[in-house]
């Protein structure tokens, strides 16, 4: 599936259906491995129609929405982590069923949900310089693929946010005034287009 999301991100969606359909004899997928497969092929289908009409998971009409809804509600898998990552990240929503990622034949692997990895997937990144930062601190962000808006939230150790940084366009930067910040390690958070990126930043005085 790595495989398969380069090509998604590289807009290459005729081998990225070519090697997605192969899933199922290659991995010998029955029963509710086969489901999951659907599932996933359905998000695939997603992402092809908002890639070639120019639109992001911002941008989703009412009937893609609830389809959305119902894979973060009934699938276990990967497809069911991204259609509930793009709910929360994008629309503020919380399905009402989260994934259970038990389980083998590589649909249900935690490794390959992780929204940091599929971020990384799909081109999204943020760096933060200095660190360890005194005065301020500046995060230098680049958002994915036909994805324009997004935001950074700071967090502290014990999870409360500090500020939450909106940002906009492909590539840009974000300068994080820290002169009224308490010296310490704060969490950073880019999310955008349903994926995201975790980093640490330290704030010495």
């Amino acid at each position: 599936r790595q495989i398969i999301s380069s090509y998604v991100s590289e807009g290459n969606f005729n081998d990225a259906f070519t090697l997605a359909n192969m899933l199922p004899s290659l991995y010998d997928l029955k029963g509710n491995d086969s489901i999951e497969h659907l599932y996933y092929i359905d998000m695939l289908s997603m992402h092809q129609t908002l890639y070639q009409q120019g639109r992001n998971t911002f941008q989703l009409d009412s009937a893609e929405k609830a389809d959305i809804s119902y894979i973060a509600n009934n699938s276990k898998g990967i497809a069911g982590a991204q259609a509930k990552s793009i709910l929360e990240a994008v629309y503020n929503e919380y399905c009402a069923v989260c994934p259970d990622v038990e389980g083998s034949a590589g649909y249900k692997s935690a490794t390959t949900i992780n929204p940091d990895v599929l971020g990384k997937i799909y081109g999204l990144d943020v760096q933060v310089k200095p660190n360890p930062a005194n005065q301020w601190a500046e995060f230098y962000y680049t958002l994915p693929d036909k994805v324009t808006t997004g935001s950074i939230t700071i967090r502290n150790t014990s999870g409360s946010i500090i500020e939450v940084i909106e940002v906009s366009g492909k590539q840009g930067q974000k300068l994080w005034d820290t002169r009224n910040i308490a010296s310490g390690t704060y969490l950073y958070t880019i999310n955008s287009a349903g994926y995201s990126k975790t980093g640490k930043v330290v704030v010495s005085k």
